[in-house]
């Protein structure tokens, strides 16, 4: 543990398994609470930071939502295939932060899982 920001965070979410032309296909929303300590961390600027361009910002505790959409399909039975695309939404203390220039994001990762 590298106690760069002793923050907590909490994830609550909801997801729907259903196969979409034989592909297992996982949909899932939610929402992840940070606290003011892990907030801070990732998206305000501290004292020691702040520039001219980037001056203190004190973010505080947010709940950041998101959506995402997983499938996954077998090739073989030791290859399977799988994809993530996700995407959150920052609320209005996350994107008026000088250091965040957007109001959401997006996320996409492809693979191939093998089983020895």
């Amino acid at each position: 543990m590298t106690k760069k920001f002793n923050g907590q965070k909490v994830d609550l979410s909801l997801s729907q398994f259903i196969p979409l032309f034989g592909i297992p296909v996982i949909f899932k929303g939610g929402a992840t609470w940070y606290d003011k300590n892990r907030a801070q961390y990732f998206y305000g600027v501290y004292e020691n930071e702040a520039t001219a361009e980037w001056p203190t910002y004190d973010v505080g505790s947010i709940v950041i939502p998101y959506l995402s959409v997983n499938a996954f399909y077998g090739l073989k039975s030791n290859v399977t295939i799988f994809a993530n695309l996700n995407t959150k939404i920052f609320p209005l203390k996350i994107s008026n932060s000088p250091i965040v220039d957007t109001t959401s994001s997006l996320g996409m990762v492809v693979g191939i899982g093998y089983t020895f």
